[in-house]
């Protein structure tokens, strides 16, 4: 990982965090901490609840969408070029894309059962763009206890890692090494931060 990449992601999480304090000033008026949801307004899912979720994230018409989706820009830049832009060369990103989908979501549900955690994405209940910016990216590297409470989440920062160094590792070509699978988890966990950014303003769940 170069200077450049270090210093955006240092400078992200900065930004991350300014807005946590942002976000703090702007709850709604009911005396609840920044760091903990509202009783009233939020339960922690029960295990066939928070299984299925698993499921639609590993199987699910997302995860199969954005798959094809990351296949065809891949498939474009003829990345990685040795599996050339052919049908077959195609089905292997495809593939590849499925199966780091399927190693990132396994990583995350484990660490996340392990922990207790709720690593859904929750909408803010503030208003403003501003507030609501900070929770969809501070969203990034918490999840929810059974408190109801915001907490670090290692799930969330490990899967993107875990994904690629096995891409990387199992069936990449063998010129790609843990570095790349490194550079390329870091990449993947700027995509998952900024996607919740997608979450909170354009998706209506």
């Amino acid at each position: 990982m170069n200077n450049a990449s270090l210093l955006s992601i240092s400078v992200f999480l900065f930004l991350a965090l300014f807005l946590l304090q942002t976000e703090a000033w702007a709850q709604t008026p009911n005396n609840a901490p920044p760091s903990s949801i509202s009783s009233s307004s939020y339960t922690f899912p029960n295990s066939e609840k928070r299984f299925k979720r698993f499921l639609n994230e590993v199987a699910g018409p997302e995860a199969l969408i954005g798959a094809g989706i990351g296949a065809a820009f891949q498939q474009i830049d003829n990345n990685p070029p040795e599996w050339k832009r052919t049908t077959g060369g195609f089905g292997r990103r495809l593939a590849s894309n499925l199966g780091q989908n399927a190693i990132e979501q396994t990583t995350l549900y484990g660490i996340s059962e392990a922990f207790r955690q709720d690593y859904g994405y929750r909408k803010c209940d503030c208003k403003k763009a501003l507030p609501r910016t900070g929770h969809s990216l501070l969203s990034g590297f918490t999840a929810i206890d059974r408190r109801g409470k915001k907490v670090f989440s290692p799930g969330k920062i490990a899967s993107p890692f875990v994904s690629n160094l096995a891409a990387v590792k199992l069936w990449y070509p063998e010129r790609y090494s843990a570095k790349d699978g490194l550079r390329q988890g870091a990449y993947g966990l700027g995509f998952n931060v900024g996607f919740n950014l997608i979450r909170e303003f354009i998706f209506k769940k």
